[in-house]
């Protein structure tokens, strides 16, 4: 299934993304496409398919995006043909992306379980933002403004992570993964027949105007 993870910049996502894909088997992390820069440490096909605009507008004429956005002078965009394909395939999904991503995904995507990750404060938010080092001051400042505005729309989410300690805000998002695996519409209702766990009755709408016909009778 997907799972969409929403969170401003500098609260955790990437690193949580990272250590569920090592403790869960079978969560792979959604790659996207963006024109921004590489950044030291990063590789192409890794954190993000690095393109250039003439590429990514070509890919926006061919509808290959899930969903697209321009964010700080950047577009990013979630390849669909390649989460498709996955989830087809019984891999579980993490897509990293913002609130108004999050927004198209889900409507495009119905059955998808979202999940909002939050700071510990906004002093600890900023604090991150500035330590990384990767970005000019108005920038931080623009990211922290952002930041704030998006975090009015957690509850738009089925789930909201407070990323205060990092190993509860894993444990907590393995559990959300386990507890979305066992809910009894997302059981194989064919196999448990198959196997003889589900009991084979006839539609409930049609017994039950059988019985009030009896009834009248």
């Amino acid at each position: 299934m997907l799972f969409i993870l929403s969170g401003s910049s500098g609260v955790g996502k990437s690193t949580l993304c990272k250590r569920i894909m090592t403790s869960i088997p079978d969560v792979q992390l959604s790659v996207s496409y963006t024109t921004r820069p590489i950044r030291d440490g990063e590789t192409h096909g890794i954190e993000y398919w690095f393109v250039d605009q003439s590429e990514f507008r070509r890919m926006i004429e061919q509808d290959a995006f899930l969903e697209w956005a321009e964010v700080y002078e950047n577009f990013y965009g979630t390849p669909r043909q390649e989460l498709v394909t996955r989830i087809d395939q019984g891999i579980d999904v993490i897509l990293d992306v913002d609130v108004q991503g999050a927004r198209n995904v889900m409507k495009n995507m119905p059955d998808a379980v979202s999940v909002f990750l939050l700071p510990p404060s906004l002093e600890v938010l900023k604090a991150r933002l500035e330590s990384r080092g990767t970005d000019k001051s108005d920038v931080v400042d623009r990211r922290f403004q952002k930041a704030q505005a998006e975090m009015a729309h957690y509850v738009e989410y089925d789930y909201t992570i407070r990323n205060g300690c990092l190993d509860q805000a894993i444990k907590e998002f393995e559990s959300i993964i386990v507890a979305e695996h066992v809910r009894t519409k997302r059981l194989d209702h064919a196999w448990m027949s198959r196997h003889g766990l589900a009991r084979q009755e006839s539609n409930p709408v049609s017994s039950r105007t059988e019985r009030e016909r009896n009834v009248i009778s």
